[in-house]
């Protein structure tokens, strides 16, 4: 058997266009995940804008605007390792 080595990244070390695809990835998490107790105000206010105006398939986007510095900073912050294209080892 052949053991095949494999690079990782962390989220500052990835092109733009793999830091697109992590930042998604997070934001569905967040969304798949999402329970009120444990959200922040940010995320709350978005998944509530977003219910409110009839437009859940805007969540992503209503995350995004209300929470990017708190998601940019836990993406620069955690110990998680991607893959070059931003998918997540």
């Amino acid at each position: 058997m052949r053991i095949k080595e494999v690079k990782v990244y962390k989220f500052n070390e990835l092109s733009g266009e793999a830091q697109k695809k992590a930042i998604n990835g997070y934001i569905t998490f967040l969304l798949e995940t999402y329970t009120e107790e444990y959200a922040s105000d940010n995320l709350k206010r978005a998944v509530n804008d977003s219910e409110s105006m009839r437009t859940p398939w805007f969540a992503g986007e209503y995350v995004w605007d209300y929470c990017k510095d708190e998601i940019l900073y836990d993406l620069n912050h955690n110990e998680q390792e991607y893959l070059e294209d931003g998918t997540i080892d």
